[in-house]
């Protein structure tokens, strides 16, 4: 009898070893993963900041800034005022100005491409997603926002800039991750 309760006993404590084993393993498991994300999220940036995203971001940016400069006083107006659509339209008028400016239309392909890549790299849970929030959300919402109208030309067969219908789909599905903005 004595020998039956040790065994019982040696099993039960057995099994709670390998369960703790799986659960030692499962969480390091996912801390492994963690610090994967966080190193390739951490190579998005070092990307952005070093291979021409950021300066690209930071041309269009200008060129929207120096655009804001020379509107008129009706165009002021039409940006100020309450009307939504008006304000859209000529939110779209000033971008479509900034990428016909010499390089900005590939500063515009640079920016696309390296938001379509994080947010790949998001979706494929390769990046760290919270990580990607507080480095690029500022900067991605105002993008689309500015952008948008170019975004979407892109998309319309009609459009002399087509390229395809589901052109910018990952940057606005990046966008609504890291900002809850719908598109």
């Amino acid at each position: 009898m004595r020998s039956s309760y040790l065994r019982t006993m040696l099993r039960a404590a057995g099994g709670l070893a390998t369960a703790a084993g799986v659960l030692l393993g499962v969480l390091e498991y996912r801390s492994q993963g963690r610090a994967e994300r966080a190193a390739e999220t951490l190579d998005m940036i070092a990307y952005w900041e070093t291979e021409g995203a950021r300066d690209a971001y930071a041309a269009l940016t200008a060129g929207l800034i120096d655009q804001l400069s020379r509107l008129s006083a009706v165009e002021s107006k039409a940006l100020a005022g309450d009307d939504r659509n008006a304000r859209r339209q000529m939110v779209e008028t000033i971008a479509a100005r900034v990428i016909r400016q010499p390089t900005n239309e590939a500063n515009f392909e640079t920016v696309i491409y390296f938001f379509t890549r994080l947010g790949l790299c998001i979706e494929a849970d390769l990046c760290d997603q919270h990580s990607a929030e507080v480095f690029f959300s500022d900067t991605l919402e105002t993008f689309v926002a500015n952008f948008q109208g170019q975004i979407d030309a892109r998309r319309d067969p009609s459009s002399p800039q087509y390229r395809a219908q589901t052109y910018g789909d990952a940057v606005f599905d990046l966008n609504r991750r890291l900002s809850g903005v719908a598109h």
